[in-house]
């Protein structure tokens, strides 16, 4: 188990998960992943209403997503989410965020859950 401090959050890592605090701040968010590359396709969305353009996609948990579904994570964003360079929200409290492969032809891929 491995704890560091980025700016005011406390991030513990232990056996690919990743759990941050914040002090001043109720609640916790843990990131659950393992760090393996991804690798990203192009396929036609099914709600391309007939365009036939592909897009970048991959596939994660038995589902294929889009990285035009994906918000680019800003400077605004939270320090400990800086860290990567999508997220994709799935509900209020959890979502998935993207850091790209050096290469650009894949992506690391981790839940969180708040």
């Amino acid at each position: 188990m491995a704890t560091k401090t980025v700016g005011k959050y406390i991030i513990v890592k232990s056996k690919g998960k990743q759990t941050i605090t914040h002090p001043d701040k109720l609640g916790k968010v843990t990131i659950y992943g393992n760090g393996h590359i991804r690798e990203t396709f192009y396929s036609v969305p099914d709600w391309s209403d007939g365009e036939e353009e592909e897009e970048e996609a991959f596939t994660y948990k038995g589902e294929t997503y889009y990285l035009s579904e994906f918000e680019r994570i800003s400077e605004y964003a939270p320090e400990w989410m800086r860290q990567f360079d999508g997220q994709h929200g799935d509900s209020f409290f959890s979502g998935i965020l993207v850091k790209y492969d050096g290469d650009d032809d894949g992506v690391k891929v981790y839940t969180y859950i708040s």
